[in-house]
């Protein structure tokens, strides 16, 4: 959400109550192809919803920054075999 983004602005914590309805909503976003998932968010909360996602489908959670370059997120997806998991909308 955007307050937390604010408050990982500033340094302060940010915590995620997960909701069934926020983890159905991150496992839709899963890809349906290899045998992990590339994770590239800018909120934290967000990425780590998305790294809980993959894990409960069983799934290795690839996570890079959000601000690295393509060619180094392209070398990780194919060195671990990663999908990109679809962008966030807003959540």
């Amino acid at each position: 959400s955007e307050a937390d983004k604010e408050h990982e602005a500033v340094g302060e914590p940010t915590w995620a109550t997960l909701s069934r309805q926020e983890t159905a909503h991150e496992a839709a976003r899963l890809p349906e192809e290899g045998p992990a998932v590339l994770i590239q968010e800018s909120a934290s909360a967000t990425a780590m919803l998305a790294v809980l996602a993959a894990w409960r489908a069983g799934r290795t959670a690839v996570l890079v920054a959000p601000d690295a370059e393509e060619s180094l997120v392209a070398t990780a997806a194919r060195q671990e075999r990663a999908a990109r998991m679809s962008p966030s909308a807003g959540c």
